[in-house]
């Protein structure tokens, strides 16, 4: 890839981060496993409508027995959010079709499904059953929400990410947007060196090389990592667009690498970590050589761009948006 493209493709980074959308716009995704689908995981969409009226208002008596049939629904707002629910106790929801029953699993609330409700979970499932029959789903929650966000598709990129100062510390995306909820570069673009390509095969990176690394127990610190990570999916391909998949630290004195997963439901200043493997460690190393030393080899041609050429990317990102806003606010004054 040539500097000058990727510096473009680091601009869209800049510009848009979208991986808490789904490809179903305005609602929010759900991805339902468990029940007569196994480990087999389909997400799917609910509306802003259908959301509303999904369930009655009043909580009712929990069943007793409780039903043998029940589906998991993980509710996605991010890129982890699946692997944040399963450490915290599991799905958000899990849904009886018989009685048409739904069990907020957080407060142990048991809600009726109204018809409506049972029309879009039911359809679903019977969906997801019959994509299963057609080898068409993943195996695991967490590996269909990465496809459904773009990850096993996506591009990834790996560069310095150092505070600012020594009294800050390293910030995750949602800390790189102004208050009118535009990316403040200047946060954002914290770069000391070339951004380096890890790969360009995502379905690998993720199964061969985080999947395994999310089998272990987070661990909750603040964020002390020396290096970011960031992806960038395919124009055509699934959502996900651009933004930052989680933060690195190297292994150093006898400890282990850790990896901080960048997600919406991480809250508060401790996030949790996972310990890196190995593989993981070998396979980021020398992307974190290269960026240390600021030479790029033969190997990785055009794998990097200097921050020079991003600053410029940026600079006259600001300006056409500057003019932009200049002309909006031009035109409302002549028309108010």
């Amino acid at each position: 890839m040539r500097p000058a493209a990727l510096a473009i493709f680091l601009l869209i980074l800049v510009v848009c981060d979208l991986a808490p959308q789904t490809a179903q716009g305005k609602g929010f995704g759900i991805i339902v496993t468990g029940g007569d689908l196994g480990d087999f995981a389909y997400p799917f969409g609910i509306t802003t409508d259908d959301e509303s009226s999904l369930t009655e208002t009043d909580a009712i008596p929990a069943p007793d027995p409780v039903p043998p049939l029940a589906y998991d629904l993980y509710n996605f707002w991010g890129n982890f959010s699946v692997v944040f629910q399963k450490n915290s106790g599991g799905p958000e929801l899990r849904y009886y079709p018989e009685p048409r029953l739904l069990n907020r699993t957080g407060d142990a609330i048991w809600l009726k499904v109204t018809d409506r409700g049972a029309a879009v979970l039911d359809g679903a499932i019977s969906e997801a059953l019959a994509k299963r029959a057609r080898g068409e789903l993943e195996v695991d929650a967490d590996i269909a929400q990465f496809r459904a966000v773009g990850m096993l598709d996506a591009s990834y990129y790996a560069f310095s990410h150092a505070p600012a100062s020594p009294r800050t510390t390293i910030k995750p995306s949602m800390a790189a947007y102004d208050p009118q909820g535009f990316y403040d570069p200047g946060k954002l673009l914290n770069v000391d060196g070339p951004v380096v390509r890890l790969t360009s095969n995502g379905a690998e990176f993720i199964g061969n090389d985080v999947m395994p690394i999310l089998e272990g127990k987070p661990i909750r610190a603040p964020v002390a990592a020396a290096f970011a990570i960031s992806y960038l999916t395919p124009a055509q391909g699934p959502p996900g667009g651009a933004g930052f998949f989680g933060y690195y630290a190297s292994p150093d004195g006898g400890h282990p690498g850790r990896f901080w997963p960048d997600d919406a439901g991480y809250f508060g200043d401790s996030k949790p970590y996972f310990e890196t493997t190995p593989q993981f460690d070998a396979f980021v190393r020398s992307a974190v050589q290269e960026i240390q030393s600021s030479v790029a080899p033969s190997r990785r041609e055009d794998s990097s761009v200097p921050v020079p050429a991003v600053a410029l990317a940026v600079g006259a990102l600001i300006a056409l948006f500057t003019f932009g806003l200049a002309a909006v606010r031009r035109h409302r004054s002549r028309t108010g």
